[in-house]
């Protein structure tokens, strides 16, 4: 019954010399909006939904980004304590 209204609208159109319809404003305007169509995917069921793994939230990033510069801090405070350290030793033997 649905299939053969979308067949005479099909060619209810193509015999008023109308554009053709996609398929997809077809069935619209056939059977309606329904949930199970998405927006330029068409009719059909919606893709699932992915969820986010913990570990590539934005959060996570942020949290991996704030301790690798921590880290490249300690290091970079570390080696000028080093060299003031060498730097005081040599004036204390000049001196």
């Amino acid at each position: 019954m649905v299939e053969n209204q979308m067949l005479e609208l099909q060619s209810l159109l193509i015999l008023e010399g109308s554009q053709q319809l996609f398929k997809d404003k077809i069935y619209e305007t056939i059977l309606g909006k329904r949930p199970g169509y998405s927006k330029g995917l068409g009719w059909g069921p919606k893709p699932k939904s992915r969820k986010r793994n913990p570990s590539h939230s934005s959060s996570f990033y942020d949290q991996e980004m704030y301790n690798r510069e921590v880290n490249e801090l300690k290091a970079s405070l570390k080696n000028a304590n080093y060299l003031t350290k060498e730097q005081r030793i040599r004036s204390e033997e000049r001196g």
